[in-house]
C-alpha cells in the first residue's frame, strides 16, 4: 500500500518508471517473505538440532558416568582378581616347597628304613648262626654227659675187678665224687635258669665258682690221698696180679678224662653264658630296630597322608586358578566391548558435533542475510518516504542478489 502512495504521489511522466518499480518491490516483497520463512524453517531445524544436541550431550554424559562406574567397578574385580591371582600363585609356590620338603623327608626316612631293614637282617643272620653254635654245643654237652655216664657205668663196673683194697671207702669215695658231680650239674642249671638276672647274680655266679674251685682241690687233694692209699696197698699186696694194676691205671686213666671232661663242661658253660649273654643283647636290638621301624612307618604314612592333602590342595588351588584366568579373559572381552561402545558413541558425537558446527555456521549465515534483509527493509521504508535514490537501489539489489546468486 505503501508503493499505491507513493505511485500516486509521483508525476505522470514517470508511469512506466513507476510500474517497473512496483513489480521490482512486489518481486523483492515475495522473496523477502520466501526468506522469512525460509529463516523460520532454519530457525526451527536449528532449536531440534539444538534439542538433539542437548539429549544427545546428556546422553553421552550419561553414558560416561555409566562408563566411569562400570570402568571403576571392572578396575575393583581386576585389583581383586590380581589379588587371588597373586594369594593363589603363593599358595601354589608354598605348596610346591612342602611338597618338596615332604618327598626329601619322605626319602630320607626311606633311606633310614632301608639301612634299619638290611640291619634288621643282618642281625637276624647273626641270630641263626648264634642259634646254631648254641645247638651244636647242646649236642656236645649231651655228648659230654654220655660220655660221664660211660665213664661212671666203667667205674661201677671195675669194682668188681680190684681185689684186696678197701672197696667198701673206695666205693664211698666215688660216690662222693658222684654226688659232687651232680650237685655241680644241679647248680650249673639254677645258674642257666637264673641267665635272665645276670647282672643281680653275678657276684653270686663268682662265688660258687670260688666254692666250685674249692670243692675240686679238695676233691683233688681227697684223690690223691687215695693215690697215695692205693699205691700202699699196690706196694703191701705184692701178690696183686697184672691186671689189677691194669685195672687200676684205667680207673686213673678214666679219673683223668673225668676231670678233664669237667673242665671242658665249665669251659662249655661261660661260652653258653656268653653266648645267652649276646644273643639277649641280639634281641634287644632287634626290639629297638622294629620299634624304630614301626616309628619309621608311622611317619611314613603320616607324611603320605600330608602329601595327597596337599596335592589335593594344589589341584584345587590350580582350579580356581583356571577359573581366575577364565573370569580375567571375560573381564577383557567386556571391557573391549564397552571400549568399542564407547569409540561408537564418541564417533557419533563427533559427527553430531560437526553437524552442529555446521548449522551453527549456516545459522550464522543466515542471521547475516536477516541482517541485510533487515537492512533492505529499512532501505524500502526510506524509499517509500523518499523515491530519489529507488532506482540506484534497485540497481544494488539487483546486484546484491545476482551476487548471493
Amino acid at each position: 500500500m505503501h508503493g499505491h502512495d507513493f505511485m500516486a504521489r509521483n508525476s505522470h511522466p514517470h508511469s512506466q518508471n513507476t510500474t517497473e518499480t512496483g513489480l521490482d518491490i512486489k518481486e523483492l516483497q515475495s522473496e523477502f517473505n520466501a526468506f522469512k520463512e525460509k529463516t523460520r524453517e532454519l530457525e526451527l531445524t536449528l532449536e531440534s538440532v539444538t534439542k538433539q544436541y542437548d539429549e544427545q550431550t546428556e546422553e553421552i554424559a550419561k553414558l560416561k558416568d555409566r562408563h566411569g562406574i562400570e570402568k571403576d567397578k571392572i578396575y575393583g574385580e581386576l585389583i581383586s582378581i590380581r589379588k587371588k591371582y597373586e594369594t593363589a600363585t603363593s599358595e601354589c609356590k608354598r605348596s610346591e616347597l612342602s611338597y618338596k620338603r615332604i618327598v626329601q623327608e619322605n626319602e630320607q626316612l626311606e633311606r633310614i628304613a632301608s639301612k634299619s631293614k638290611e640291619q634288621e637282617n643282618s642281625t637276624r643272620e647273626k641270630i641263626d648262626e648264634q642259634l646254631q653254635i648254641n645247638k651244636s654245643l647242646s649236642n656236645k654237652v649231651d655228648e659230654l654227659l654220655q660220655v660221664n655216664v660211660t665213664i661212671t657205668a666203667k667205674l661201677k663196673k671195675s669194682e668188681s675187678v680190684i681185689l684186696g683194697f678197701k672197696m667198701e671207702e673206695h666205693q664211698s669215695k666215688i660216690r662222693e665224687f658222684e654226688n659232687l658231680v651232680k650237685e655241680l650239674e644241679t647248680k650249673v642249671k639254677q645258674h642257666e635258669y637264673e641267665m635272665t638276672r645276670v647282672d643281680l647274680c653275678k657276684k653270686k655266679m663268682d662265688d660258687d665258682l670260688k666254692d666250685l674251685l674249692s670243692k675240686n682241690i679238695a676233691l683233688t687233694y681227697k684223690c690223691e690221698e687215695s693215690k697215695k692209699a692205693l699205691d700202699r696197698e699196690r706196694k703191701q699186696e705184692t701178690e696183686q696180679s697184672q691186671s689189677d694194676k691194669k685195672d687200676i691205671e684205667d680207673i686213673e686213666k678214666q679219673k683223668y678224662q673225668l676231670e678233664r671232661l669237667k673242665g671242658d663242661y665249665e669251659m662249655l658253660k661261660i661260652t653258653m653264658e656268653n653266648k645267652d649273654r649276646k644273643i639277649s643283647e641280639l634281641q634287644q636290638q632287634m626290639e629297638l630296630l622294629e620299634t624304630s621301624n614301626h616309628k619309621i612307618l608311622e611317619t611314613k604314612n603320616v607324611l603320605s597322608e600330608q602329601i595327597l592333602e596337599m596335592e589335593t590342595r594344589l589341584h584345587k588351588n590350580e582350579i580356581e586358578l583356571t577359573q581366575v584366568c577364565q573370569d580375567k579373559r571375560l573381564l577383557t572381552d567386556d571391557v573391549a566391548e564397552i571400549k568399542i561402545q564407547l569409540e561408537t558413541v564418541l564417533a557419533r558425537l563427533s559427527t553430531a558435533t560437526s553437524k552442529n558446527n555446521s548449522l551453527v555456521i549456516q545459522i550464522e549465515k543466515y542471521k547475516r542475510d536477516l541482517d541485510t534483509l533487515q537492512k533492505f527493509a529499512s532501505v524500502l521504508d526510506q524509499v517509500e518516504t523518499n523515491g530519489q535514490n529507488y532506482l540506484q537501489l534497485m540497481r544494488d539489489m539487483r546486484k546484491y542478489l545476482n551476487t548471493n546468486e
